[in-house]
C-alpha cells in the first residue's frame, strides 16, 4: 500500500470540511488528499453526519444512557 493515496486526515467537529495532509508529501499525496476533500463535498457528508446527529437526539438515545452532557452544544457539521 502506498501511504501517499492514503493521505488526508479528516476533522471533524468544525463547521465546515476540513483535511489535513502530511507536510512532507508530494503532489501524488496531496492530490490524494484533494480526492478526500471532494468525495467528502460530492457526497454532502458534512449533511450527513449532521442530519444523523439530529435523529440521534430526537430519539432520546442520550437520555436512555444517562448522558449528562445533554445540554453540551454539537458543533455544527
Amino acid at each position: 500500500m502506498d501511504p501517499r493515496n492514503a493521505n488526508g486526515a479528516v476533522f471533524l467537529g468544525v463547521n465546515g470540511i476540513v483535511i489535513k495532509s502530511h507536510g512532507g508529501t508530494d503532489e501524488v499525496g496531496f492530490k490524494s488528499a484533494l480526492g478526500v476533500t471532494y468525495e467528502i463535498a460530492h457526497n454532502r457528508l458534512m449533511d450527513r453526519i449532521k442530519n444523523g446527529l439530529k435523529r440521534y437526539e430526537k430519539s432520546g438515545v442520550s437520555e436512555k444512557h444517562g448522558d449528562d452532557n445533554k445540554n453540551d452544544e454539537v458543533a455544527s457539521a
